[in-house]
Parts: structure tokens; sequence; C-alpha cells
């Protein structure tokens, strides 16, 4: 018995690849595919700013960072002025320079799954603090959790596939810089 461990898929085409076996004079080729990492999006949207903190630690001892992204920026907390914003909690086995809640700090490059559990361990996406909002025509607000989701964070920016509760999946990019600063 032969068993293949093959690493979760981050892109969304189905990945194949052949695999030759060979013993002695014996030879065996597997064929072996992998389903896309996540649904074809309906949505696509660019933000153009990230804004974000570090949080602390987890129970788990990985490092929380929360980060909004944008169109135009938020000044805090609990602006909604933005008509669609994606609000993710990512958890990472990089520290900031500065371990201070609050301070300045700079998102980890790395590959973040989405966690049901909300466990808190590195390279996650936390479900239980993370959230889309949309800011409706008439004033209202929509938010809703995701039900799946992976980010891929690069020097370059951030690139998420996020599934919404409703089953529509999200497709965001950000290109930037990656710092952060407080979130009044």
């Amino acid at each position: 018995s032969i068993t293949f461990d093959v690493e979760r898929s981050t892109v969304q085409q189905e990945r194949t690849a052949v695999i030759t076996i060979t013993h002695g004079k014996q030879e065996e080729i597997v064929l072996v595919k992998q389903d896309a990492a996540y649904e074809t999006p309906a949505v696509e949207f660019e933000a153009k700013a990230l804004n974000g903190e570090y949080l602390g630690e987890t129970n788990s001892g990985a490092h929380n960072y929360f980060i909004v992204l944008s169109e135009e920026g938020i000044t805090g907390w609990f602006d909604y002025s933005e008509k669609s914003n994606y609000r993710l909690s990512l958890c990472s086995d990089v520290a900031p320079a500065n371990l201070n809640p609050g301070s300045a700090s700079v998102l980890p490059v790395g590959i973040y799954h989405f966690d049901s559990f909300s466990m808190g361990n590195g390279g996650t996406l936390q479900d239980n603090s993370s959230w889309y909002v949309d800011l409706k025509e008439d004033g209202s607000l929509f938010q809703t959790k995701y039900s799946n989701g992976i980010v891929i964070v690069t020097e370059q920016g951030i690139e998420a596939y996020l599934t919404l509760t409703d089953n529509t999946t999200h497709h965001v990019v950000y290109e930037g810089p990656l710092g952060m600063e407080y979130l009044p």
C-alpha cells in the first residue's frame, strides 16, 4: 500500500499529476486529481485599501491579525461607510516586530485556510470573527459570515476567495503594502 500526501490546493483550477512508481522491472502509473480550492466567484472585488491591526496571541499561541479590505479604507472598527468591505481575522505563526496589541505591524505572508472551529491556529482564517459588510442603497447594512475561504498573502498583496453563507463566492484582490496601523 502506498499513500500520497498532497498539500491543499490554493488555485482555482483542478490540478492533475501523473506519478510513476517503479520497483525493479515493475512500473505502475497513477493519475492523481485534486479539485479546485474554491468555487468560481460570482463577485469580483478590487480592494484599494488595507486597514487592520495586530490583536495579540490566540489561545493556541498563534498571532491574530484583524484586517479590513475595502475600496477607500475605514477610519475605525465601527466605520461602515464603505459600500463593501471584507473583515478578516487571520492567525499566523509569525509574530509582529512589536508584540503590543494595537501597535503598527505588517501582515505576514502566508496562506490562511478557513477554520470553522476558530481554533486560532497559525495559517487560519477564523470563522467567529470574520464577516462581510455591504452598505445598501437605502443606507441599511447587510452583514454575513463566511462559510468557507482561503486568503493568500504575498509580498505584493492579498488574494482571497471567500464564500458567504448564501454560497456566493467573492474573489477579493488587493495589491499594495501590507503595513497596518491601529484602528480606533
